[in-house]
């Protein structure tokens, strides 16, 4: 009996001594859980007036060359305007006391896994279409508050009106 005891602490010491370090290793940490928002998925070509970004009740001014991240919320002033790059080559701009939401940005095209979604809340918006579309033609949606628009063609001008 004591044999088997001292055989079971040994198996268990030395599983505990190979698996611990494994699941340390893996096991994911809060900086890799949020690592979606942490990578830019494109930046800003140009501001007119001020445009705010802002992400889970932070805020910041949007310039040239600022990073532009997954969930972001864009918004322009009375006399703003913005344009983006993304990382695909799409572009977006908006024109002023716009809102929009970035919810989906996938673009590993040599995985066939691209998509990119936006939600827009108020004002007016030009997309104009990047590598995306070319390899899924149906893989960019603008939600609106009164319809889910499909992007089929390489560029659109979209306004909401209150």
């Amino acid at each position: 009996m004591r044999e088997r005891l001292s055989l079971w602490l040994s198996v268990h010491k030395t599983i505990r001594a190979i698996i611990v370090p494994v699941l340390l290793v893996l096991a994911p940490t809060s900086e890799a859980l949020s690592a979606g928002t942490d990578t830019a998925i494109g930046f800003v070509k140009e501001v007119v007036g001020h445009t705010t970004l802002s992400q889970n009740g932070e805020r910041r001014s949007a310039a040239a060359g600022t990073k532009i991240y997954l969930n972001d919320m864009v918004e322009t002033d009375s006399v703003g305007s913005v344009g983006i790059v993304f990382d695909d080559g799409s572009t977006l701009s908006l024109g002023n006391d716009s809102k929009i939401k970035l919810d989906e940005f996938v673009y590993e095209p040599a995985d066939g896994i691209v998509g990119q979604s936006f939600q827009m809340l108020q004002g007016m918006m030009l997309y104009v279409s990047g590598q995306i579309t070319k390899v899924d033609h149906e893989a960019v949606r603008v939600n609106t508050p009164v319809a889910t628009i499909g992007i089929r063609g390489t560029r659109f001008i979209l306004r909401l009106d209150d």
